[in-house]
Order: C-alpha cells, then structure tokens, then sequence
C-alpha cells in the first residue's frame, strides 16, 4: 500500500463513527462492503474525562486490530452549547488526536450533510433515519446484540449514513 494524499492506494479499510457517550457506535468498511459494526459503551456512572479515556482506548485498539486506514464521523452540532456539547467536543478532538497519533486520515462530515445525502432531507430525525436504511443492513442489524435502541440500534444505522455520504461527497469507489 502506499498514500497518495490522503487515498490509500491499495486495500482500504474505513472505520465511520458516531460519537457517543452512551453508544459510540462504529462501523468498518472496505469499499462498498461492510466488514464489522459495533457500540462503544462507556460507563455512565464515570466522570467524562473517563469515559472518553476508556473510548479512545477501545477505539485504538480496533484500529490497530482491524488495519483501519481511513476515520471519518459526523462533525459536531453546536447549535447550542451545553455541558454534553462541550463533553462531545472533548471527545472529537480527542478523536483526532489519535488519528494523529496512529497517522491515518480524519475526516468530519457535517450531522445535516449526513441526514440529506442518508434521507434527502437534512432534518431528519433518528427515526427517519432508520427508515431510510437498507433493508440488507437493518437485518445486519436486528441479527446482532446491537438490535434495540437502547443498546445502539440508531446509533450504528448512523455510522452506516456517515460512511455512505464521505463516499458520495468523494466519490470514494
């Protein structure tokens, strides 16, 4: 393999994320296949510095297992600030920074360029999302531990739409 700007001429293996405290919940790639999907779940009763320490850690240990060439997740909605905006900043950035530290590219899509590319309406909510899921991938889905809302359903139906719409917004083949 060798990199050509920030394409991986070769086998490329994406992991797309979405960022969560409760279901972080990710989804790899190659090409048009889907490969593995999963939830990052970190304690609740934990202090947030914890809590994204313990993500960043499962995180970089699936990277590194899974030859991970690519990150990209849905950027942050900041359309108001609070206490769990600022907390899923934290975690973005920590995000990147390992990235950095593993040397394979980051990228953001923005949460209404997401829901318009998944559904064709950016204001889509997780329902519609859901709705708007390939009927081969709900399957994936309801066949795993993965199956209800509580233990991220929505969640990884939301890193499937954060894949799909980096590769149509790069033409990714």
């Amino acid at each position: 393999m060798k990199r050509v700007g920030w394409i991986i001429v070769g086998v490329n293996r994406v992991i797309s994320l979405d960022q969560s405290f409760t279901n972080c919940s990710f989804s790899i790639w190659e090409g048009d296949k889907l490969y593995d999907f999963g939830v990052i779940a970190s304690n609740k009763e934990d202090a947030i510095h914890i809590r994204i320490k313990y993500i960043i850690a499962k995180l970089r240990s699936i990277i590194q297992e899974e030859n991970i060439t690519h990150l990209v997740l849905e950027g942050l909605s900041l359309g108001g600030v609070s206490n769990s905006s600022r907390s899923l900043g934290a975690l973005f950035y920590c995000i990147q920074i390992l990235c950095d530290d593993l040397d394979i590219p980051f990228e953001d899509i923005p949460p209404k360029t997401v829901k318009k590319i998944w559904t064709g309406n950016g204001n889509s909510s997780k329902q519609d999302m859901e709705k708007h899921c390939p009927e081969d991938l709900l399957k994936k889905i309801e066949a795993s531990p993965f199956r209800t809302i509580s233990k991220g359903k929505r969640d990884i139906i939301d890193s499937f739409a954060i894949y799909k719409s980096w590769v149509q917004m790069y033409g990714i083949k």
